[in-house]
């Protein structure tokens, strides 16, 4: 297994104090340093990064490409894989704090070399987000049985690993998608059209930093603007992969009132102190991408 040279991409934007736990997690890994290089580019930060990369001294390979302004994930993605030396591309969120031994549970998935393998992600909790935290945890390729082949949705470049000549036979990340989200389910639509195999590897771990209620609605809410409709525009199935389809229940559309939204988050936030179920997890999730189409009617029609 350590005899398999990997590439590690890592896009960064603003967020120096969380890069260099990340990097310094690389350090204690466990697999050769010699085979493999971590890869970072910094989007454009203006907080300290570049500075910081210049003087970081690392036991492994350790490679900057810089940004003079910020171009978003997809490109920063797009320039790391092109800038790596080895076949094994494994990404990771700068947020990210790696376990040990990460790099060889990816490595011993790529015996199959038609697969892309989607490691496993735990968001560390805190009394006030210990519900979101157990949500985000079991999302995802957690919901997947064993028996049930893994769709191409869990595909998130957090924490996954993939040869670079896949991405390059289906022509990288779109770099239309300018913020952070929708260019991995787009990436991996296409991969999983070319043949590709989803593989799920738990013991390729990496730990989150704890996420609020607040937080993760407004990374949605960001998703819903930025990069929800440009997947509407690429192919229906993106409709359904987000369940907009849904809006054609008068039900459900009239449980998207912003009284009733309004209504149900402000419980949320109590209820948060208490028990949060999964399903008002997913309610508020939803809504916030179904005001998107409520609100551009006319061109969700459109495309359906």
């Amino acid at each position: 297994m350590t005899s398999q040279k990997v590439s590690i991409v890592i896009p960064t934007f603003n967020r120096k104090a969380e890069l260099k736990k990340l990097l310094d997690a690389l350090k204690e890994e466990d697999y050769p340093y010699s085979n493999f290089e971590v890869i970072v580019v910094d989007d454009g930060s203006c907080d300290g990064t570049r500075e910081f990369l210049k003087t970081c001294k690392t036991p492994f390979n350790l490679v900057t490409v810089l940004h003079e302004r910020n171009k978003g994930s997809a490109s920063s993605r797009n320039d790391g894989i092109k800038a790596a030396n080895n076949e094994i591309i494994l990404f990771l969120d700068d947020d990210l704090i790696p376990a040990s031994g990460i790099i060889m549970h990816h490595c011993k998935r790529h015996s199959n070399k038609g697969c892309a393998v989607i490691g496993n992600i735990i968001y560390k909790r805190t009394f006030c987000t210990r519900w979101i935290s157990r949500y985000l945890s079991t999302r995802g390729v957690h919901k997947i049985k064993k028996s049930e082949k893994i769709p191409f949705k869990c595909f998130w470049t957090s924490n996954v690993s993939i040869r670079k000549k896949h991405l390059f036979e289906v022509g990288l990340f779109d770099e239309q998608f300018r913020g952070a989200g929708g260019e991995d389910t787009e990436i991996a639509y296409k991969l999983e059209n070319s043949g590709v195999e989803f593989l799920y590897e738990k013991d390729a771990l990496c730990y989150h930093k704890p996420v609020s209620l607040v937080e993760l609605l407004k990374k949605q809410e960001s998703f819903a603007k930025n990069a929800l409709p440009l997947l509407l525009k690429k192919d229906a199935i993106f409709r359904e992969i987000f369940k907009l389809d849904l809006l054609a229940n008068p039900v459900i559309k009239m449980s998207l009132s912003k009284y009733v939204y309004r209504t149900i988050y402000s419980f949320s936030l109590i209820m948060n102190f208490l028990y949060l179920p999964s399903f008002i997890i997913d309610y508020l999730l939803f809504c916030k991408r179904a005001q998107f189409c409520l609100y551009n009617s006319k061109s969700f029609m459109s495309n359906r």
